[in-house]
């Protein structure tokens, strides 16, 4: 995962970056202030187009780069922040590299957890059963290639 991230840093937003900023739109539209906030596979850092107060963490350290927020190099499964430390955690097209850290990013939020998964993933159904029983789901939002979770802790 690293490695193709890494390979294709310079050209990630040409490559994704436009379907990244529908989603990020989605997701503005259906969170109103929602304090701090934890970008989880923050890649280049396009959520920075939300206008929130986000603090970024992915194992891509070319990407990492491009981000004009605060960030963090380090894994999903494992992140270096106290219970609680931030308003709301999302995680945009990058759940299903991770999904055994599902449960690392409720334990850091204290009120939502936005995850968008992409549809043809290995094992969608199993990833969207395991955000429904984890998570309490308040709205499902059909995004085309991915779905929009919008939930809280």
């Amino acid at each position: 995962m690293e490695n193709y991230y890494d390979a294709t840093a310079a050209n990630y937003n040409e490559l994704h970056g436009e379907e990244q900023l529908k989603k990020f739109d989605v997701i503005k539209q259906n969170v109103a202030d929602p304090g701090k906030v934890l970008d989880v596979g923050c890649g280049t850092g396009l959520s920075d187009v939300l206008g929130w107060d986000v603090i970024g963490i992915d194992p891509a350290r070319e990407l990492l780069k491009q981000a004009s927020f605060p960030v963090v190099e380090g894994t999903a499964d494992a992140l270096p922040f106290a219970d609680k430390s931030f308003d709301c955690v999302i995680c945009v097209t990058a759940f299903h590299h991770f999904p055994n850290a599902l449960l690392e990013m409720k334990r850091v939020s204290r009120k939502y957890v936005i995850v968008s998964l992409l549809k043809k993933a290995n094992e969608f159904e199993k990833h969207v059963e395991l955000i429904r029983k984890n998570l309490t789901v308040q709205k499902e939002i059909d995004v085309g290639v991915d779905l929009v979770f919008v939930a809280v802790r």
